[in-house]
């Protein structure tokens, strides 16, 4: 698996890995390792909409989907994907409001450094599920959590209707890349 240790500028609006492989599952293709035996589920939010065909209702399948593909695993999620993953009938921990000093909302790394404490170091892949131009980020974030991962990416993923978004870069890669490059290079000095 290509080592996602370092920040770097790569898959900026898509998520291209070469060890990963197509799997189809009911009616979408999803692309993970072939070797994928995850433990649990970590589903990353994309923006804060949640209407019918959002990104984060597609996350919310391809949770679905991976449950379907692997089997029942403890599924960890941000609070934009909670509401929908009930609609599939989904047990899930909110990642937002676990322990008195969590309540408020925490960024991609910030929820992934809760993951690493609500797994409570257990071994294992976690499969993460997010967005294609989100993945990067989150996987080099995730090494720096201290978890074993692997991913789960359905590369058909749109972007969120701008007049039902409030967080108006996950509307298109023209408002996307510019904010993504910064947070790489930031993650690049510092981690």
């Amino acid at each position: 698996m290509t080592d996602h240790r370092n920040p770097s500028l790569r898959n900026l609006v898509d998520y291209e890995d070469a060890s990963l492989v197509d799997r189809d599952i009911q009616g979408r293709t999803y692309r993970s390792s072939p070797e994928s035996r995850p433990e649990r589920v970590a589903v990353l939010a994309f923006g804060n909409a949640t209407y019918e065909g959002s990104v984060n209702q597609q996350l919310a399948e391809a949770v679905h989907a991976a449950i379907v593909y692997f089997g029942k695993v403890p599924v960890f999620a941000q609070s934009e994907v909670c509401n929908i993953l009930d609609q599939y009938g989904i047990e899930h921990k909110l990642l937002r409001e676990v322990g008195p000093m969590w309540g408020e909302y925490g960024d991609t790394e910030e929820m992934l450094g809760r993951l690493n404490v609500l797994a409570d170091g257990a071994s294992g892949d976690t499969m993460m599920v997010a967005h294609p131009a989100q993945m990067e980020r989150v996987m080099y974030l995730a090494d720096h959590a201290g978890l074993e991962r692997t991913p789960f990416v359905n590369r058909m993923i749109g972007w969120n209707r701008r007049e039902e978004e409030q967080q108006l870069w996950v509307t298109s890669p023209a408002l996307w890349v510019p904010r993504e490059i910064g947070i790489r290079l930031y993650d690049l000095a510092r981690l």
